[in-house]
């Protein structure tokens, strides 16, 4: 768990750093799908990620780049909860390369070039509310 947390950190770090500096850095694919994963899976399911929505509404996200590599999240009331796949009929669904939708999802970047279908006010939603942090 620490091993996987810190590549993303060092991940996020470096991608800020090089952003600093007027250059753009695009993480390999596999470190990006981890990411991802990790960003859905363990932090924005969290009892106190401020992202809640009522009624409850689904983003699919789907790394066209990658096999399997696909989550529906559902914000509600509740914490999210997010689950393998995309879900075709979700309110909002985004799809592109996982270095891509890393870079979107971690909010250092627009979510220009990826391909997004549904509710555009959940696109911005996203970059609202979801922010990581240790505090």
């Amino acid at each position: 768990m620490w091993a996987r947390r810190q590549l993303h950190e060092t991940t996020i770090h470096r991608i800020d750093a090089e952003a600093a500096a007027g250059r753009r850095t695009v993480p390999a694919t596999d470190v990006a799908a981890d990411g991802i994963d990790e960003l859905l899976t363990c932090f924005v399911t969290r009892r106190r990620s401020r992202f809640r929505l009522d009624p409850p509404r689904r983003i699919a996200v789907e790394a066209v780049d990658l096999e399997e590599a696909a989550w529906t999240l559902t914000i509600s009331l509740e914490p999210i909860v997010t689950v393998p796949g995309a879900d075709p009929a979700a309110d909002l669904l985004v799809r592109g390369p996982a270095s891509d939708l890393y870079l979107w999802l971690w909010n250092r970047a627009p979510a220009d070039g990826l391909d997004v279908k549904g509710d555009p006010a959940l696109l911005a939603a996203w970059r609202e509310h979801v922010q990581v942090s240790w505090s």
